[in-house]
């Protein structure tokens, strides 16, 4: 089973672009704090977020910098190779949920939540890869 729960701040406001198939992509960045090292040094661990389809049109106008998010999705790990030959990972989920979360203090805006049963369904491999974005 591949499933990750993660909550975070977008570090940037998200973008959209379409596939050939005419398929909506989001694209957002998240910073996870890391709690456990708290005592040691403030350090964050930074996922790139994909959202696809009519969700992901409805939901981008809301994915702004600053706002926190709790997402479920799949992870997937890409290791690829920069022009100069150098090796770097990319992180991403594939979210199947994402939910708005307020901060301590802040009057919660209307909460939306965006479930679909599976990114799989939707998206086929081909719209995903990266020749296509």
């Amino acid at each position: 089973m591949n499933r990750i729960i993660v909550s975070g701040n977008l570090v940037r406001d998200a973008e959209m672009r379409y596939t050939p198939q005419g398929t909506a992509v989001v694209e957002f960045r998240i910073g996870v704090r890391d709690d456990l090292l708290k005592k040691r040094e403030d350090r964050s661990v930074f996922l790139d977020i994909v959202l696809f389809g009519q969700r992901a049109e409805a939901l981008y106008k809301y994915l702004l910098k600053g706002k926190s998010v709790l997402i479920e999705g799949r992870l997937d790990v890409k290791t690829n190779k920069t022009q100069d030959g150098r090796t770097f990972t990319n992180v991403q989920v594939y979210a199947n949920t994402l939910e708005f979360i307020s901060k301590k203090g802040e009057v919660a805006e209307e909460e939306i939540i965006v479930e679909e049963p599976s990114i799989e369904s939707e998206t086929p491999e081909e719209e995903i890869s990266p020749e296509s974005q």
